[in-house]
């Protein structure tokens, strides 16, 4: 709702918004996005490297969930507009998207470490 909120401002036809405003309002939206990407990132990539994987099941009802809380912090009411509908999906892609990146990093680590191990031991 912040989003469309936001994006709402900028129609054809309206007069600017004063800077004040817009920057509120994007900081709004950024501090969501933040506590979304919290919430789907776990702590930090060390997290990943002693967590065990989870199953596909799992990683499914994790993204429900932070669908359903994305759709709660936006104020999300069924029957929206699709500006909404949108901006929840893209919230909750945009913290997908970290914690994969989070993962991908801690799994690089992990290969790295894995290869100066060979290295060192000389099994290859």
């Amino acid at each position: 709702m912040a989003e469309a909120k936001l994006a709402s401002l900028f129609e054809p036809g309206k007069p600017m918004p004063r800077a004040a405003v817009v920057g509120a309002m994007r900081q709004e939206v950024s501090e969501l996005k933040a506590k979304l990407a919290a919430m789907m990132s776990g702590s930090s990539a060390d997290a990943v490297l002693g967590a065990r994987s989870e199953t596909d099941d799992e990683l499914a009802d994790r993204a429900r969930q932070a669908f359903l809380e994305v759709e709660r912090l936006l104020g999300h009411k069924s029957g929206g507009t699709h500006a909404m509908d949108d901006a929840g999906a893209i919230a909750v892609l945009e913290a997908e998207n970290e914690r994969l990146r989070l993962e991908a990093t801690a799994l690089l680590l992990r290969q790295q470490q894995l290869e100066e191990l060979v290295e060192k031991h000389n099994l290859c």
